[in-house]
């Protein structure tokens, strides 16, 4: 008589055919194990979802391009960091931040660099009107130049 090595193969598969739609004799422990820990894994996926939280903050780009304008008009020269000692918080410096660039880009203040590494000086643009039409001036040209070639 010849052993046969597939032997727990065989009665396994043959269980499975024989039997009423039951998998009893195809389970084992890992198995088992396995099905338990992806049971426990959504439970806790389902129990520690991601909340998102949206706080409203006191600043407004408004009010800062306001405080701003009104600050740098009065004191006409102010050092980068003087700008920065009202703040409360980060936010607060990322509003007032903000709000200078893009009042130096509407040329309502200029910035100078200060003597040494990362001194900056934030000075009111007196002439913004003249600069505002000299800027004008310049684009209207660069547009006409680009638009008629043969005019060079």
């Amino acid at each position: 008589m010849v052993k046969r090595g597939n032997l727990q193969r065989e009665l396994s598969g043959i269980g499975e055919e024989s039997g009423e739609g039951t998998e009893i004799q195809s389970i084992t422990m890992f198995k088992l194990m396995k099905a338990f820990e992806r049971v426990m894994q959504r439970v806790h996926e389902r129990q520690n979802k991601p909340v998102h939280t949206v706080v409203r903050y006191n600043y407004t780009m408004e009010g800062s391009r306001d405080y701003m304008t009104n600050f740098v008009n009065q004191e006409k020269t102010v050092s980068f960091e003087k700008i920065f000692e009202v703040c409360e918080g980060r936010i607060h410096a990322l509003f007032l931040f903000l709000s200078l660039l893009e009042l130096v880009q509407q040329k309502f203040m200029k910035l100078i660099m200060g003597e040494g590494r990362n001194n900056f000086i934030v000075e009111w643009n007196e002439n913004r009107e003249e600069d505002l039409l000299n800027a004008g001036i310049e684009v209207e040209r660069a547009t006409e130049e680009n638009i008629n070639p043969e005019l060079n």
